[in-house]
């Protein structure tokens, strides 16, 4: 859906685009040095924040209860810890490439003191933020990530050890040692725990880390899953997803346009958290149904959403990666430096970790851009990394500039600069409204909706109206803001201390109640009308219906409604 994280055609188009401006405008070592540098220092800054979360600093009150509450900036644990599954490979790779250049010097005159102190210096640096990400990827508590960075850190040693050679291999090793040691000291020490008082015995409190026995039965229990085919949860939503695949199942109320192409196109993008809920089952002791937005899978969603063909094209980038850099690295390793292999190897164990990562994982915004930018780095890597050319020199006096500054510009070349300073501005002012109308408007509506709740508990119901129509207006296509809108209406008239609607309040047509229940009726009918799989927007319009002792089209409303959710009791409760 526009403006959530999710693989709209808005979000993909992003996507390509940056991939494209990196593959392209990349061309030099510097910025090469540049980008990788960004990509650590984002790496270090969002694992920071998780390793302040952990022990209690969560100063701009981030965090979200998730399986536990290390979520970093993403609000979901497993979305922070895919991004620091990447993070982590480039920074042990940068750190070996950095220390590999550091060993030669270019500056002849330097004192071998004065190089070991730099040397020193830099082993620090890279350790140091190497052990932050660590820790903030083990307080995740995210086994898939876990799996990921491991695989990739080890292809990442074992191909540094054929394609670099011993010296690559040992500062490499040299870092990844250094930074687990300090690692686990950090998570061990007791100092940094928590304390628990024994309130019988007024006891002195007692140094505990239940995360370290949390990260330790989370390992524990990696092969058991593996084995036992992931009983419950992500196994379910796989299975679902495969009947969603094959049988393709539509809603009851409505037709699937081009049924027989639907295995080769999908069902389109953002459409699997409705369509799962045709399959969906009831489990634990409550029997709620699942409703997940993701199949827990990359490549299973992205079958049931674009078919076949997207998940072949989705596949096609990684084995595209993985024969571009194998091709690479056994026939033209001779012509590349040692740093070029280094940073080549770590983004082919970056992105061979993350597409194991991804057959378990959760794929968002987050850490698809960070995705992304590594793919347009691969691309761009071969270009960047050449010897480069000689600088252009200024041309002297003597040899005048071969058209004079005097010269007039054609009118041709002056009106054909004309048409493309016109596309400029049209592209600009396209991406300018796409990204205010898909992604800014969207928090400010969040925003006026949290007002309306402030301003709903305080009892001001005209000042709720005001926030929610505004939120509307932001963001028109949010289904649940008309929803609220239709429920202020609704304490409207159950609000016994004087307070009325100004506009029911001065219609003379309608009875001052039934013209709230209209309105009420009116709003779900337009929230409804903007998500028309949306159930919970179908039954917010069968009970106004019902308000208004419209039974015949209540009771339509709470059918199409449970054709959504086919195994819903509760829905078949509505219908009783």
């Amino acid at each position: 859906m526009p403006g959530q994280d999710s693989y709209s055609t808005y979000n993909v188009v992003a996507y390509v685009i940056l991939f494209a401006m990196i593959a392209t405008r990349l061309k030099t070592r510097p910025q090469v040095w540049r980008l990788l540098g960004a990509v650590v220092a984002m790496g270090v800054l969002v694992s920071g924040y998780a390793v302040l979360q952990h022990y209690g600093q969560d100063f701009l009150h981030l965090s979200e209860s998730t399986g536990g509450h290390v979520t970093s900036f993403m609000g979901n644990r497993i979305f922070a810890a895919a991004v620091m599954m990447m993070t982590i490979p480039v920074t042990a790779g940068a750190a070996a490439t950095s220390l590999f250049r550091l060993s030669q010097p270019s500056d002849p005159t330097r004192s071998k003191g004065k190089q070991w102190a730099i040397g020193l210096a830099m082993l620090g640096i890279w350790v140091a933020a190497l052990t932050i990400q660590l820790l903030g990827l083990l307080f995740t508590l995210s086994r898939g990530p876990w799996i990921g960075s491991l695989f990739a850190l080890l292809l990442m040693t074992v191909l540094v050890a054929v394609f670099v050679g011993g010296r690559g291999l040992s500062r490499l090793a040299l870092v990844l040692g250094l930074a687990s040691v300090v690692t686990v000291m950090v998570f061990f020490y007791p100092g940094a725990a928590s304390t628990a008082f024994d309130e019988r015995t007024n006891a002195i409190p007692v140094a505990i880390d239940p995360t370290a026995a949390d990260v330790v039965d989370r390992f524990s229990t990696i092969s058991g899953d593996v084995l036992g085919g992931f009983s419950g949860g992500r196994l379910t939503h796989w299975k679902v997803s495969w009947g969603l695949i094959v049988d393709r199942p539509w809603f009851a109320f409505d037709s699937l346009s081009l049924r027989w192409l639907r295995p080769l196109v999908g069902y389109g993008p953002d459409m699997f958290r409705f369509t799962y809920l045709l399959y969906s089952t009831a489990e634990g002791p409550d029997r709620f149904l699942l409703a997940p937005d993701h199949a827990h899978n990359y490549f299973i969603h992205q079958t049931v959403e674009q078919g076949f063909l997207g998940t072949i094209s989705s596949l096609g980038i990684f084995a595209a990666v993985f024969l571009a850099g194998g091709h690479q690295l056994l026939r033209t390793r001779n012509q590349m430096t040692p740093a070029h292999r280094l940073i080549l190897i770590a983004l082919l164990s970056v992105l061979a970790g993350r597409s194991l990562e991804m057959m378990v994982g959760v794929a968002k915004i987050s850490d698809l851009t960070v995705l992304w930018v590594l793919l347009g780095l691969f691309a761009a890597l071969p270009t960047a990394m050449r010897t480069p050319e000689p600088r252009r020199q200024d041309e002297s006096p003597g040899h005048p500039p071969s058209r004079p500054a005097f010269f007039p510009v054609p009118r041709v070349k002056r009106s054909l600069w004309i048409w493309k300073l016109v596309v400029v501005i049209l592209v600009i002012g396209t991406i300018a409204n796409l990204t205010w109308t898909k992604g800014i408007s969207y928090p400010l509506a969040a925003v006026q909706a949290g007002r309306a709740l402030e301003h709903f508990n305080q009892g001001d119901l005209s000042s709720t109206l005001t926030a929610i129509d505004n939120a509307i207006e932001s963001a028109p296509d949010v289904p649940v803001y008309y929803n609220w809108r239709a429920l202020v209406f609704s304490a409207y008239r159950r609000d016994r201390a004087g307070l009325r609607e100004p506009h029911c309040d001065t219609q003379i047509d309608l009875p001052y109640r039934l013209c709230l229940a209209t309105l009420a009726h009116q709003s779900n009918l337009n929230g409804s009308s903007q998500r028309p799989f949306e159930f919970r927007a179908r039954i917010a319009l069968a009970n106004s219906a019902a308000n208004l002792d419209q039974d015949a089209e209540s009771i339509r409303y709470y059918q199409d409604s449970l054709d959504m959710v086919p195994g819903s009791w509760g829905l078949r409760n509505n219908m009783a």
